[in-house]
């Protein structure tokens, strides 16, 4: 703590590892009040010539090497000044697997993401300047698809696209950064398709609804059943 580290200009990649389940690493990770500068942060051509940059072509990666994770051990003294940030994240590939008659009808929902380029944990405070942060985004995973009904089930839902936030930065809960001469730009953030809903037979079972979809009417298709009620909850 109270160190500053001088980052010379370059252009820097991800690849440290961090205890997530997808295997997820970052170019940083900043769990302390530490500044961390580019050679001359109020210069744009510094700036501009010291880059953390993500993976590439923008629509074919999975997300799975971002940029700076700050922690919530961070404060107002864990100072991050002067680099471009760009061409970070992706789409989630393993989005909802399709549903199944033997033990899940319904498609399973999409998987979320939440930032890419930059990431602030709970309680995180860090102060960050003279950055640029451009050319990011996030995808969330598709839905499955419902199975399709038979003679004596309805069919099954489509599950719900994952959510997607923070196409360049994302803020958890809690979180109280302070930027200062920031540029951010050309980021999106888009969440999945739902999943399409089974198909009926005639005779048999009903179809149902595909994903991100409730009704003005809020009426149940049980795949687990023949026919429909209507209910008082959301679906």
């Amino acid at each position: 703590e109270g160190d500053t580290i001088v980052v010379d200009p370059g252009v820097y990649y991800s690849g440290h590892p961090v205890a997530d389940a997808n295997d997820v690493r970052f170019a940083l990770v900043l769990d302390k009040a530490v500044t961390v500068t580019s050679r001359n942060p109020d210069d744009p051509c510094s700036v501009a010539a010291t880059i953390i940059r993500g993976p590439g072509t923008v629509g074919s990666n999975q997300i799975n090497n971002q940029g700076v994770l700050f922690t919530g051990a961070t404060t107002r003294q864990t100072v991050f000044n002067g680099f471009t940030l760009e061409n970070f994240g992706g789409s989630v590939i393993n989005g909802g697997a399709d549903g199944s008659r033997a033990d899940h009808p319904d498609g399973y929902d999409g998987a979320p993401v939440n930032g890419t380029a930059m990431i602030l944990l709970r309680g995180a405070s860090p102060t960050i300047k003279n950055c640029i942060i451009r050319n990011n985004f996030a995808v969330g995973g598709n839905g499955g698809n419902g199975v399709g009904a038979d003679a004596t089930h309805n069919a099954g839902r489509g599950g719900w696209g994952g959510w997607a936030r923070g196409g360049a930065i994302y803020c958890a809960p809690d979180t109280n950064p302070k930027f200062v001469t920031c540029v951010i730009e050309n980021n999106y953030a888009q969440g999945g398709n739902g999943g399409n809903g089974g198909a009926g037979v005639d005779n048999g079972g009903l179809a149902n609804y595909g994903g991100n979809y409730t009704p003005s009417v809020r009426i149940n298709i049980d795949p687990d059943k023949l026919g429909a009620e209507t209910v008082d909850s959301d679906l």
